[in-house]
């Protein structure tokens, strides 16, 4: 759940992050990367700096290694709603003296919380660097927990997850997520479910803080206009007497990989256009095949207007507004997923033509000038992610929240330079089985299920209630 985000691109997609490398490939990603000093607390807390005096500002992240995948299906939202306490208030600095005293300085700070990993974001002049830092260890040192914030913030997360679920993209994403790992953990949407929400008592949330709001379960990603030793001493002044948790929640992961094709319509008889989604696990994020997927993804789907999919169901037959691919990665198997947009007439059409391809780039067999445009693709984004200061620590925490080191960048790479037609046409072997897909659409039932039929038996939800 993004609270007050206005700058937050923590959540960068591996496709970022490889166009940052490939960038480099003609020096080496580390050119490209600004200098970091890298140490630990003796409390377990590791801090990675970045000295930048370009600007007057300074950014942090604290990443913490819990995110929404260890939420129960009890209480699916105790990740989010605790972490957005954090914004209600301190022993120093109760209830709104702590919006009003960063509002004082024309600092930020936000919170997220993903399924990977949860995390505090700031911004601040490089003058009210101390400030910020107490700021943040008074918050995760000693937040001020109550039943009247945590009742208000029930209210608001109830909302916001009903309001999501109105999104078509957004209840295909969680359907799709569910059917991967079930109801709780990686399977629940990040924001939870209403019923969740509504059974979180205040000794959850402060059990989530005592289990997984400690230092040895914190990177703090902080740089800018610093000076690195007065930084260092700074934060060994303010973190080094917080005591480390006791344990870590650990993330429910129950992947499921269906064994014959699944088709679910969610009805929406009033929907003036059908959404589908077309999905199954992708592979963790350090996966030697990441690279490949990468590549054969940006073919399948992802590349836009030059890919297959666009090239054969938009433009050829014209049977959808809009398809494409993407990976959502994470340390589990993430999803993989392919979407699209079409009248409610067409739309089992387009989602046919989709199964076609797949099955036709079963066997893909890529020439090298297209493997060359999809590494070219990547080439072109150039340093535009390692441009700042902040998107430079947005990036390293990605890293770090989805369970890859910090050299990923120079392993991807090589891996890249590695791809070859027959790489890609392996990956698509094992991943473009339509048995183990899952076919997700929203839209009117009555319309759509005819069609869907041909690829096997539906089942049809009638409303999904968060």
């Amino acid at each position: 759940m993004k609270v007050m985000m206005s700058r937050n691109r923590i959540n960068i997609v591996i496709y970022v992050l490889a166009a940052v490398v490939l960038a480099g490939a003609a020096t080496s990603a580390s050119v490209i990367a600004p200098a970091c000093h890298r140490f630990s607390l003796s409390n377990g807390m590791e801090v990675y700096l970045i000295e930048d005096h370009r600007q007057p500002m300074i950014d942090f992240f604290m990443l913490f290694g819990t995110g929404t995948a260890v939420d129960s299906s009890r209480t699916a939202g105790l990740c989010s709603v605790s972490l957005s306490m954090l914004l209600d208030g301190t022993e120093n600095f109760p209830d709104t003296a702590l919006a009003n005293a960063i509002d004082s300085t024309g600092g930020t700070v936000n919170v997220n919380a993903l399924r990977d990993g949860s995390f505090i974001e700031g911004t601040f002049l490089s003058r009210d660097l101390q400030f910020s830092l107490e700021i943040l260890a008074d918050m995760v040192q000693r937040p001020k927990l109550t039943e009247i914030n945590l009742e208000r913030k029930k209210r608001r997360f109830v909302s916001v997850s009903m309001q999501r679920q109105s999104i078509a993209s957004q209840r295909l994403t969680n359907v799709l997520y569910s059917q991967i790992y079930g109801e709780e953990g990686y399977g629940s949407p990040t924001t939870g479910t209403r019923a969740g929400i509504e059974n979180i008592e205040l000794a959850d949330v402060q059990q989530f803080f005592d289990d997984n709001i400690g230092p040895n379960n914190a990177s703090l990603f902080l740089g800018g206009d610093i000076t690195i030793d007065e930084t260092v001493k700074l934060i060994n002044k303010l973190f080094s007497n917080w005591k480390p948790g006791m344990g870590f929640s650990k993330p429910i992961v129950n992947l499921s990989l269906p064994d014959s094709l699944k088709i679910i319509i969610l009805d929406y008889p009033e929907a003036p256009s059908t959404d589908f989604l077309i999905g199954r696990p992708a592979v963790p994020a350090g996966s030697e095949n990441t690279a490949a997927l990468i590549l054969f993804d940006y073919i399948l789907g992802g590349g836009g207007e030059i890919s297959r999919l666009w090239q054969k169901v938009v433009l050829e037959q014209t049977l959808a507004s809009s398809v494409g691919s993407q990976i959502e990665w994470s340390k589990q198997n993430g999803a993989w997923m392919i979407s699209g947009n079409s009248s409610n007439d067409m739309a089992p059409g387009a989602i046919l033509k989709v199964m076609n391809v797949i099955e036709e780039l079963r066997d893909i067999k890529v020439p090298f000038k297209e493997l060359d445009e999809a590494r070219n693709f990547f080439y072109g984004y150039a340093t535009d992610y390692y441009e700042t200061t902040y998107s430079s620590l947005a990036m390293m925490a990605t890293l770090k929240r989805i369970g890859v080191g910090q050299d990923f960048y120079e392993k991807l790479f090589d891996r890249f330079r590695e791809c070859d037609p027959k790489r890609l046409r392996n990956i698509a072997g094992s991943l473009l089985d339509k048995n183990n897909m899952t076919i997700i659409v929203s839209g009117p039932a009555n319309i759509l299920r005819p069609g869907l039929s041909q690829l096997g038996s539906v089942e049809v939800i009638e409303s999904v209630e968060n």
